[in-house]
């Protein structure tokens, strides 16, 4: 149907020109650039690319370089790599995704002495072993910030918390110290709250004591002016019958002179 198929297996991840031509000449846009990736991850070829024999519990011992069925480095993560960590007892951890095809792994920080490392990756077991490493627990410094953080969040049993945490892994540290900054963000946010809704509860108090007070005093200043009205009432009643009794007087007066009465 004037279409052709062609295919090739590249084995090495890489740049590659591809030059497509008919009849010896290149087509259009020919040579053209095809980039080989890496492949899905292939477990029979990981490669141990560092490993430390002696170091501090809670530090890396050991990185894992992931490849494809053939040989090509794994350039991103995404894999599940799980390590047991065998010592009296087996433990497994998860392996630190460096997000470059390669894995870090930690031997736990309260593991101390000759541990074995075993490797699985999605699954499924790693050729070999990661090796055998001797861990010392050498306790790590805490900063300055999370110190802060924890006797802000655990004023009561900080001293202890930070001896926890000189001896944690560093994920597992920064996993504790998230949780005790949301806790303690979500305290201070209910804290204001709490401080909002009783500063709301007094000034609707003083509100009211202001409202009755203003009541009270208008009541005394309605009765008072009251008073007022009703004593001068009195004083213009009085007023008048005294205008009125001595008119009275006045007019009986004049009656009796007319009359030449005593």
């Amino acid at each position: 149907d004037g279409t052709y198929a062609c295919a090739y297996d590249i084995e090495k991840a890489g740049d590659y020109k591809m030059d497509v031509q008919i009849g010896g000449e290149h087509v259009a846009k020919s040579p053209f650039t095809v980039v080989a990736r890496p492949g899905a991850t292939h477990v029979a070829n990981t490669e141990v690319v560092a490993s430390n024999k002696a170091a501090d519990a809670g530090k890396n011992v050991v990185t894992l370089q992931l490849k494809d069925v053939k040989g090509n480095k794994r350039h991103k993560g995404g894999d599940k790599v799980m390590v047991t960590v065998e010592q009296v007892v087996k433990r497994e951890v998860a392996a630190r995704d460096n997000g470059d095809g390669t894995f870090a792994v930690d031997v736990p920080p309260d593991m101390v002495g000759d541990v074995k490392l075993s490797t699985a990756i999605n699954g499924e077991a790693a050729p070999g072993d990661a090796g055998a490493v001797t861990a010392v627990n050498k306790p790590v410094p805490v900063s300055a910030e999370h110190a802060a953080l924890v006797k802000a969040a655990l004023p009561a049993s900080s001293a202890s918390m930070l001896r926890m945490l000189e001896r944690m892994a560093p994920d597992e540290r920064q996993e504790l110290v998230d949780e005790l900054r949301t806790g303690l963000k979500a305290d201070q946010a209910l804290s204001a709250q709490r401080q909002k809704e009783t500063a709301a509860r007094d000034a609707k108090r003083e509100a009211a004591a202001k409202a009755k007070a203003d009541a009270k005093a208008a009541k005394k200043a309605a009765k008072a002016k009251l008073d007022e009205e009703i004593a001068k009432q009195l004083a213009d009643e009085e007023a008048a019958e005294a205008a009125e009794a001595s008119k009275v007087a006045s007019t009986l007066g004049s009656i009796k002179s007319a009359f030449g009465l005593k």
